[in-house]
């Protein structure tokens, strides 16, 4: 991510980088990060692999309540697990800076300031705000 752009890896195992500026993607190059050359896709079925299904596939809960002369504490505890999900959704990247989590603070900023080093650039970053 030496230009902040967001990494990508195709069902082929082929790493490519998307342009935030121009929303193309480019085929990725470690000996060299920052060239965006040699053009590529993200679109067919073949490009993407199913990670796994959002839905739990076991869940639960317990319920409990004390009870101390006039005093009453209930206490609600609920699990659910065996579900892929995924704590950084690629939607911040793309929003107003509105409803973001902590994350989006360690984004790509420059090369002087590289941020998290995981977190890409914003798209707002591309356009001029003081207009």
């Amino acid at each position: 991510m030496a230009n902040g752009n967001p990494l990508y890896k195709k069902g082929n195992g082929q790493i490519i980088q998307g342009n935030v500026s121009n929303t193309t993607y480019y085929l990725y190059d470690p000996a060299n990060p920052t060239a965006l050359t040699t053009t590529s896709t993200l679109s067919s079925t073949a490009d993407r692999s199913v990670l796994g299904s959002a839905l739990p596939t076991y869940y639960g809960g317990f319920n409990n309540t004390f009870t101390y002369k006039d005093f009453d504490l209930n206490v609600f505890l609920r699990f659910s697990g065996g579900n892929k999900i995924t704590t950084k959704p690629a939607l911040i990247i793309n929003s107003k800076f509105l409803n973001n989590g902590t994350e989006i603070l360690g984004r790509w900023v420059s090369a002087a300031n590289p941020g998290d080093g995981v977190t890409p650039r914003h798209m707002r970053q591309m356009v001029n705000l003081s207009t």
